[in-house]
Protein backbone atom coordinates (compact mmCIF):
# COMPACT_ATOMS: atom_id res chain seq x y z
CA UNK A 1 0.00 0.00 0.00
CA UNK A 2 2.91 2.72 0.87
CA UNK A 3 4.38 1.65 -2.40
CA UNK A 4 1.53 2.22 -4.13
CA UNK A 5 0.84 5.77 -2.36
CA UNK A 6 4.52 7.00 -2.98
CA UNK A 7 4.24 5.81 -6.56
CA UNK A 8 0.87 7.76 -7.04
CA UNK A 9 2.42 11.06 -5.32
CA UNK A 10 4.89 11.08 -8.16
CA UNK A 11 3.09 9.70 -11.26
CA UNK A 12 0.62 12.99 -10.01
CA UNK A 13 3.26 15.51 -10.22
CA UNK A 14 3.56 16.20 -13.86
CA UNK A 15 -0.44 16.04 -13.65
CA UNK A 16 -1.63 18.75 -11.67
CA UNK A 17 0.30 21.00 -13.04
CA UNK A 18 3.07 21.54 -10.56
CA UNK A 19 5.35 25.14 -11.31
CA UNK A 20 7.79 24.59 -13.40
CA UNK A 21 11.00 26.75 -13.92
CA UNK A 22 12.68 28.25 -16.81
CA UNK A 23 14.61 25.15 -18.55
CA UNK A 24 17.72 25.23 -16.70
CA UNK A 25 20.17 22.57 -17.78
CA UNK A 26 22.93 23.91 -15.54
CA UNK A 27 22.43 21.20 -12.32
CA UNK A 28 24.88 23.37 -10.09
CA UNK A 29 22.32 25.73 -9.94
CA UNK A 30 19.72 23.62 -8.44
CA UNK A 31 19.07 22.26 -4.98
CA UNK A 32 17.16 19.20 -5.52
CA UNK A 33 17.70 17.23 -9.24
CA UNK A 34 19.03 13.90 -10.78
CA UNK A 35 21.60 14.52 -13.72
CA UNK A 36 24.22 12.20 -15.54
CA UNK A 37 27.69 13.12 -15.55
CA UNK A 38 29.08 12.93 -19.55
CA UNK A 39 30.91 9.57 -20.22
CA UNK A 40 31.98 7.77 -23.19
CA UNK A 41 31.30 4.22 -24.72
CA UNK A 42 32.23 2.23 -27.77
CA UNK A 43 29.65 1.73 -30.47
CA UNK A 44 27.93 -1.98 -30.44
CA UNK A 45 28.86 -2.23 -26.90
CA UNK A 46 26.40 -1.93 -23.42
CA UNK A 47 26.91 0.99 -21.25
CA UNK A 48 25.46 1.69 -18.23
CA UNK A 49 24.10 5.15 -17.20
CA UNK A 50 24.86 6.25 -13.52
CA UNK A 51 21.67 8.30 -12.32
CA UNK A 52 22.95 10.78 -9.78
CA UNK A 53 20.86 12.37 -7.51
CA UNK A 54 21.91 16.02 -5.57
CA UNK A 55 19.67 16.90 -2.62
CA UNK A 56 19.37 18.97 0.30
CA UNK A 57 15.75 16.98 1.83
CA UNK A 58 15.21 13.82 2.62
CA UNK A 59 14.47 12.19 -0.54
CA UNK A 60 12.60 8.70 -0.18
CA UNK A 61 11.50 7.74 -4.31
CA UNK A 62 12.10 10.06 -7.45
CA UNK A 63 10.92 9.84 -10.89
CA UNK A 64 12.42 10.87 -14.08
CA UNK A 65 11.98 10.12 -18.09
CA UNK A 66 15.79 9.22 -19.55
CA UNK A 67 15.12 10.63 -23.59
CA UNK A 68 18.45 8.57 -25.73
CA UNK A 69 19.77 9.69 -29.20
CA UNK A 70 19.15 7.44 -31.93
CA UNK A 71 21.93 4.58 -32.00
CA UNK A 72 21.26 3.74 -28.16
CA UNK A 73 18.40 2.18 -26.96
CA UNK A 74 17.43 0.39 -23.45
CA UNK A 75 18.74 -3.17 -23.16
CA UNK A 76 16.04 -5.67 -23.41
CA UNK A 77 13.13 -5.29 -21.14
CA UNK A 78 13.18 -2.10 -18.80
CA UNK A 79 12.13 -4.32 -15.42
CA UNK A 80 15.50 -6.03 -16.04
CA UNK A 81 17.78 -1.90 -17.13
CA UNK A 82 17.25 -0.70 -14.32
CA UNK A 83 18.73 -1.10 -10.75
CA UNK A 84 18.34 0.67 -7.35
CA UNK A 85 22.31 1.52 -6.66
CA UNK A 86 23.59 0.85 -3.35
CA UNK A 87 26.06 3.69 -3.19
CA UNK A 88 23.29 6.05 -1.39
CA UNK A 89 21.13 3.07 0.75
CA UNK A 90 21.49 0.62 3.07
CA UNK A 91 21.96 -3.09 2.72
CA UNK A 92 18.74 -3.61 4.50
CA UNK A 93 16.23 -0.91 2.29
CA UNK A 94 13.92 -2.49 0.29
CA UNK A 95 13.58 0.28 -2.90
CA UNK A 96 10.49 -0.81 -5.52
CA UNK A 97 10.86 0.22 -9.46
CA UNK A 98 8.34 0.71 -11.94
CA UNK A 99 9.27 1.18 -15.54
CA UNK A 100 7.56 1.81 -18.93
CA UNK A 101 8.79 1.95 -22.14
CA UNK A 102 7.03 4.33 -24.54
CA UNK A 103 9.87 3.42 -26.97
CA UNK A 104 13.04 1.59 -27.25
CA UNK A 105 14.76 5.51 -26.59
CA UNK A 106 12.60 6.70 -23.95
CA UNK A 107 12.26 5.37 -20.55
CA UNK A 108 10.03 6.24 -18.06
CA UNK A 109 11.29 5.48 -13.79
CA UNK A 110 9.72 5.32 -10.59
CA UNK A 111 11.52 4.42 -7.80
CA UNK A 112 10.09 4.19 -3.82
CA UNK A 113 11.14 2.88 -0.34
CA UNK A 114 9.14 0.22 0.71
CA UNK A 115 9.99 1.37 4.28
CA UNK A 116 9.78 4.91 3.92
CA UNK A 117 13.57 5.04 4.30
CA UNK A 118 15.22 8.03 2.55
CA UNK A 119 18.81 7.83 0.52
CA UNK A 120 21.58 8.72 2.35
CA UNK A 121 24.22 11.49 1.73
CA UNK A 122 23.40 14.35 -0.38
CA UNK A 123 25.36 13.66 -3.40
CA UNK A 124 25.44 10.46 -5.73
CA UNK A 125 24.57 7.39 -7.53
CA UNK A 126 21.14 6.65 -6.84
CA UNK A 127 20.21 4.15 -9.97
CA UNK A 128 21.88 2.67 -13.10
CA UNK A 129 20.37 1.79 -16.75
CA UNK A 130 21.70 -0.49 -18.90
CA UNK A 131 21.80 0.52 -22.76
CA UNK A 132 22.71 -0.55 -25.78
CA UNK A 133 24.63 1.15 -28.36
CA UNK A 134 23.85 0.12 -31.83
CA UNK A 135 26.84 -1.37 -34.44
CA UNK A 136 25.52 1.28 -36.87
CA UNK A 137 26.08 4.39 -34.83
CA UNK A 138 28.33 6.62 -36.23
CA UNK A 139 30.74 7.95 -33.69
CA UNK A 140 30.65 11.50 -32.00
CA UNK A 141 28.84 13.35 -29.02
CA UNK A 142 25.63 13.11 -28.31
CA UNK A 143 23.06 14.70 -25.94
CA UNK A 144 21.16 12.59 -23.08
CA UNK A 145 18.10 14.26 -21.43
CA UNK A 146 16.80 13.71 -18.24
CA UNK A 147 13.05 14.85 -18.00
CA UNK A 148 10.08 15.23 -15.70
CA UNK A 149 12.29 14.85 -13.02
CA UNK A 150 10.35 14.75 -9.61
CA UNK A 151 11.93 14.05 -6.01
CA UNK A 152 9.75 12.74 -3.10
CA UNK A 153 10.86 14.37 0.27
CA UNK A 154 9.82 12.46 3.76
CA UNK A 155 6.37 13.87 3.65
CA UNK A 156 5.18 12.47 0.09
CA UNK A 157 5.34 15.92 -1.04
CA UNK A 158 7.27 16.79 -4.48
CA UNK A 159 10.43 18.14 -2.89
CA UNK A 160 11.74 19.84 -7.02
CA UNK A 161 10.69 20.30 -9.87
CA UNK A 162 12.69 22.94 -10.77
CA UNK A 163 14.11 22.27 -14.58
CA UNK A 164 12.33 21.19 -17.52
CA UNK A 165 15.06 19.34 -18.09
CA UNK A 166 18.57 18.22 -17.63
CA UNK A 167 21.02 17.55 -20.24
CA UNK A 168 24.22 15.08 -20.44
CA UNK A 169 26.17 14.01 -22.89
CA UNK A 170 27.61 10.39 -24.23
CA UNK A 171 30.84 10.58 -26.86
CA UNK A 172 30.81 7.31 -28.77
CA UNK A 173 33.76 6.01 -30.28
CA UNK A 174 34.98 3.13 -32.86
CA UNK A 175 34.32 -0.10 -31.89
CA UNK A 176 38.16 -1.59 -31.09
CA UNK A 177 39.24 2.36 -30.62
CA UNK A 178 40.51 1.67 -26.82
CA UNK A 179 43.18 4.35 -26.74
CA UNK A 180 40.34 6.73 -28.39
CA UNK A 181 42.19 8.26 -30.68
CA UNK A 182 40.04 8.26 -33.41
CA UNK A 183 40.96 5.06 -35.43
CA UNK A 184 41.71 1.19 -34.86
CA UNK A 185 45.15 0.18 -35.43
CA UNK A 186 48.77 -0.65 -33.37
CA UNK A 187 48.44 1.55 -30.70
CA UNK A 188 44.88 -0.07 -29.27
CA UNK A 189 46.81 -3.84 -29.16
CA UNK A 190 49.09 -2.25 -26.83
CA UNK A 191 46.96 -0.05 -24.73
CA UNK A 192 44.70 -3.74 -24.20
CA UNK A 193 47.93 -5.25 -23.65
CA UNK A 194 48.81 -2.63 -21.09
CA UNK A 195 45.46 -3.29 -19.43
CA UNK A 196 46.47 -7.24 -19.41
CA UNK A 197 49.57 -6.18 -17.26
CA UNK A 198 47.90 -3.53 -14.99
CA UNK A 199 49.79 -1.08 -16.32
CA UNK A 200 46.85 1.18 -17.88
CA UNK A 201 46.69 4.44 -16.33
CA UNK A 202 44.09 6.04 -18.36
CA UNK A 203 41.40 3.61 -17.73
CA UNK A 204 40.99 2.78 -21.08
CA UNK A 205 37.88 0.14 -21.37
CA UNK A 206 39.64 -2.81 -23.10
CA UNK A 207 36.79 -5.49 -23.54
CA UNK A 208 36.53 -4.98 -27.08
CA UNK A 209 34.77 -8.38 -27.70
CA UNK A 210 31.98 -7.69 -24.62
CA UNK A 211 32.94 -10.94 -22.91
CA UNK A 212 32.99 -9.13 -19.38
CA UNK A 213 36.81 -9.65 -19.47
CA UNK A 214 40.03 -8.18 -21.26
CA UNK A 215 42.45 -10.61 -22.62
CA UNK A 216 43.70 -12.20 -26.22
CA UNK A 217 40.18 -12.32 -27.30
CA UNK A 218 39.86 -8.57 -27.40
CA UNK A 219 43.29 -8.43 -28.92
CA UNK A 220 41.82 -10.55 -32.15
CA UNK A 221 38.95 -8.44 -32.18
CA UNK A 222 41.27 -5.30 -32.88
CA UNK A 223 43.69 -7.30 -35.72
CA UNK A 224 40.01 -8.27 -37.07
CA UNK A 225 38.74 -5.07 -36.98
CA UNK A 226 41.78 -3.69 -39.01
CA UNK A 227 41.64 -6.15 -41.68
CA UNK A 228 37.68 -5.45 -42.00
CA UNK A 229 36.78 -9.10 -40.89
CA UNK A 230 34.77 -7.95 -37.91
Amino acid sequence: MMKKKLFAVLALCLGLGLPVAAENTDVTTIDNTLYIEPLTANVGKTVTLSIKMKNTVKVEGLQFTLVLPKGLQVVTEPDTAVYVSRERTDSSSVYGVETALPDSTTLMVLIGSHERKAFTGTDGEVATVKVQVAKGTAPGTYPLYLRNIALSDDQEIPASYDTAEVESSITLYLRGDVNRDGEVGIGDIVAVTNIMAGTDEAGYDGDVNDDGEVGIGDIVSITNIMAGVE
